[in-house]
């Protein structure tokens, strides 16, 4: 073959089980390769009768050998993937075995020296092809076979370039229990496929891996600069490895295979062979009475523990046999078996004593793969147990995982005695603070807190300062404050727990003189009293986004809610028409779209949604039709104010008595104001900006309901309409907008106390006609138009991290782009509202 030089290219085709098949049957390619001479090697027909002789000479061997021990044949241990006896004693000694691998030489081919054919079955064609199949190992073998010569290309067929799954059950006596073994392989090749088709591949696994999470090897076969590139992006971003090229990250085994790396696989291979026959061993490893032979040079190269052994200069450094006692004999083997392979078989049955060996040892490429393992598998039952083995072993990516699950299963875990003996501190600590943690109130967390102290009181009790820390007073009902938090027994014992809890009466207290909605209260500053303020994600509320329009200028029918807990927003029962620029507010557990324009004209019709159901319902209309009007809620009523049509700007503003279902006129405001801000805070309602008719404003002045009278009150810094607004603590903020067309990204903060404007953080981007609301402490900028394009984007704005860089975050995106859309909070929770798509994923 010196003839072609030193990068030779192969094709795989899949035969038949006679050796003369080709010939028989008159394939295609046996046609092929008549069509010009055979200039250099025998014909077809020649070598295939060559092997034919091979294959019933090995065949007689085989039944000979039958009832003799120790015999190999020299010829089918590199050709012969099936491990089986030959299946019958009859059969023509002529015939092989699926799986079995035969090659032909050829020069009359335009892109191919070497043919191997690779024997089939009907199942390749008619059935998937799980990695046990015959045809698999068959692969294998070629993938060796290449490694040893000059084949830098290999051809595959298509049907090889597939997905292969296996669900096989492996016997007792071999791993003890019963276990599911899933294994997928993706072949891909240069040449025939090339590079688009890698990608393509490659994604396929990806996608499959996502949706069926089964471990699977993708094998890379002689990669071109530009293969190399795509695959190494691909698995970097996927995060299967840390550097690349790596052999082992499970349960994703990527084999990249090309040209240089063959033979460092093939050198394993062998010096792996050398230890399992016990040839040039040089060390044995005792553990658990049980020894392994190794050579010293494989277990310095791959083991960073015998490296620094065989490095000290101490007596253990020379002995032939080292003993090991902290780790299990079936934990060192699998570190050996990956020293020489660079492969590990995880299961439930042998990961624990793998990922103790990993840390011991210091083979991180394994401890990470146990990880992976553990952490699919964690569950109620076993994540304590888990969360002390991460502990242990410092496994933080486990740790994570297990924090996430606890986060989430919080309810469940609060019942079981395991969790309550805990003793981990930090853990607690972490959980209690989170704003994710699943807790159905703030008292429930209270009692278990409580509970927990008790369990070891004199150990413990030092940690209930710092643990009521992270309690969500604030949230708690007043009335359980004062009759059962303060008094505690628990509390009083502690001095510095009863100075904590005492310290937050007067927000508690707060409550009953002041606005019951968060943030209305002008508490202590200090942080623990701010944390107190916020809800956790899990019972803040959601947010509903109604309506709007988008690039298409049609008013949109759609109603969007936001989970804040799993970062996700779910369609919900579309509005009776269509409506841009509506008023959205919600009153208890009902939500109300008012007035708004449809496409063809203003609209004075109002819809009401109970969360609870599953349709929108008519309500009694405004009086007056308009879009671009803004609306509150004050004292269990619902105001309408300003607006405008087609004609006129309005400065009329009305009430809605829910009980009444009946639209009443009150005082005008002082200025016409269409697309205004309106907000509601400590008994008086806030008309922010708008438009008069001919320009933006600046403008703002606030309505008494008492005295039926609109007065001004500090103009903003910036002219602005469209934009909206929220109130936290003492603070109305202001967020977007237009000055006249031009969209605006700046915000600022109103004082009521001081009758003061000030400029916050801008937005991320411009956002005319944004909806905007608060929730949990938060505020949410959620779509508008940036002056080219409608958004589907939201960013949400924490006060607190005033001082700090990118206070504005951007979370999930709406599913459509829209402006002019009513957006509103509400304080039901998303386990309430009836979806009409699916739920995002959790």
């Amino acid at each position: 073959m010196n003839l072609y030089g030193r990068e030779l290219s192969a094709t795989v085709l899949i035969v038949g089980r006679d050796p003369l098949w080709h010939i028989k049957q008159k394939t295609e390619f046996a046609k092929l390769c008549e069509q010009s001479a055979e200039l250099h090697f025998d014909s077809l027909e020649g070598q295939l009768k060559v092997i034919e002789e091979h294959v019933r000479s090995a065949n007689r061997s085989r039944r000979l050998a039958k009832n003799s021990i120790g015999y190999t044949s020299p010829f089918f241990p590199y050709f012969s993937s099936s491990q089986q006896d030959f299946e019958d004693d009859n059969e023509d000694e002529g015939i092989l075995k699926i799986g079995d691998v035969y090659l032909t030489k050829h020069s009359n081919l335009s892109s191919v020296q070497i043919i191997f054919h690779l024997v089939g079955d009907d199942k390749l064609e008619k059935e998937e092809i799980s990695s046990r199949h015959p045809c698999v190992a068959g692969l294998h073998n070629i993938v060796r076979l290449s490694s040893r010569f000059a084949i830098r290309n290999i051809s595959l067929p298509l049907l090889l370039v597939d997905q292969f799954n296996d669900e096989e059950e492996i016997e007792e006596d071999e791993v003890g229990d019963k276990m599911t073994v899933f294994e997928e392989y993706f072949y891909l090749v240069n040449g025939l496929i090339g590079t688009f088709l890698n990608l393509i591949v490659l994604l396929i696994a990806y996608l499959n891996v996502n949706i069926n999470d089964k471990p699977r090897q993708i094998i890379v076969i002689n990669m071109t600069l530009a293969d190399l590139l795509t695959c190494t992006i691909y698995i970097i971003t996927r995060s299967y490895v840390s550097i690349f090229p790596q052999f082992l990250c499970y349960p994703y085994y990527v084999l990249i295979v090309t040209s240089q790396l063959c033979s460092c696989l093939n050198l394993l291979c062998n010096l792996n062979e050398l230890r399992n026959n016990r040839l040039l061993c040089d060390v044995e490893i005792e553990c658990q009475e049980k020894v392994i032979f190794a050579h010293r040079v494989v277990l310095a190269a791959s083991i960073e523990y015998f490296r620094g052994l065989f490095n000290s200069g101490m007596a253990d450094a020379v002995e032939k046999r080292i003993v090991l006692k902290e780790i299990t004999f079936i934990g060192l083997k699998q570190i050996v078996d990956f020293a020489y392979t660079y492969e590990s078989y995880i299961d439930e049955n042998n990961v624990r004593q793998s990922l103790k060996a990993a840390n011991y040892l210091g083979i991180n490429s394994v401890k990470e793969a146990c990880e992976t393992f553990l952490t699919s598998r964690i569950n109620v039952g076993n994540c304590i147990e888990l969360y002390e083995l991460a502990d242990q072993y410092n496994c933080l990516k486990l740790f994570d995982s297990i924090y996430i699950f606890i986060l989430e299963h919080f309810l469940e875990f609060s019942k079981l005695p395991q969790f309550l003996s805990l003793n981990s501190i930090t853990l607690l600590e972490r959980l209690t603070s989170s704003d994710e943690l699943f807790i159905p109130d703030e008292y429930f967390l209270f009692e278990f807190l409580i509970n927990w102290v008790k369990q070891n009181e004199e150990e413990r009790l030092i940690y209930l300062p710092k643990l009521l820390e992270n309690i969500r007073f604030f949230q708690i009902p007043t009335n359980k404050f004062l009759n059962n938090v303060l008094p505690n027994t628990l509390i009083n014992k502690c001095p510095e727990a009863l100075t904590f809890v005492r310290s937050q009466t007067e927000a508690i207290l707060g409550k009953i003189v002041g606005n019951n909605s968060f943030g209305n209260i002008d508490g202590v500053t200090n942080s623990s009293t701010l944390v107190s303020f916020r809800p956790r994600k899990v019972y803040a509320g959601v947010i509903f986004c109604v309506g709007g329009r988008g690039s298409r200028l049609d008013p949109f029918k759609s109603v969007e809610v936001f989970d804040w807990l799993h970062n996700c927003w779910h369609q919900i029962c579309e509005l009776k028409i269509g409506r841009r620029h509506v008023g959205v507010i919600c009153v208890g557990s009902r939500i109300y779209a008012i007035g708004g324009h449809d496409g063809t004209e203003h609209l004075s019709s109002v819809e009401c949604l109970d969360v609870k159901e599953e349709s929108w319902r008519d309500v009694a209309p405004m009086n007056v039709r308009r879009r671009g009007m803004a609306v509150g809620a004050l004292g269990g009523a619902i105001y309408a104010v300003g607006g405008l049509d087609d004609q006129n700007c309005y400065r009329a503003v009305e009430r809605y008595d829910i009980q009444e279902n009946l639209w009443v006129q009150v005082a005008d405001m002082t200025t016409p104001r269409g697309g205004v801000a309106v907000a509601a805070y400590d008994g008086k309602l806030y008309a922010i900006g708008g438009n008069s008719g001919t320009h933006s404003l600046e403008t703002c002045e606030k309505y008494d309901p008492i005295l039926n009278k609109w007065t001004s009150i500090a103009p903003m810094k910036n002219r602005r309409a469209g934009s909206g607004v929220a109130i936290i603590g003492p603070y109305l903020y202001v967020i977007g907008g237009f000055d006249d067309d031009s969209p605006l990204s700046t915000c600022e903060r109103y004082s009521f106390a001081e009758n003061v404007w000030k400029e916050i953080e801008p937005l991320s981007c411009a956002r005319g006609g944004v909806g905007v609301t608060a929730m949990g402490g938060r505020i949410f900028a959620i779509g508008g138009h940036d002056s080219h394009n409608y958004l589907n984007t939201v960013e949400a704005y924490d006060p607190l991290s005033e001082g700090n860089e990118n206070k504005w975050t951007e979370i999930a995106s709406i599913s459509q782009r829209r402006a002019g859309a009513g957006v509103a909070w509400s304080p039901c929770s998303i386990k309430e509202i009836s979806f009409s798509d699916e739920a995002c994923d959790l």
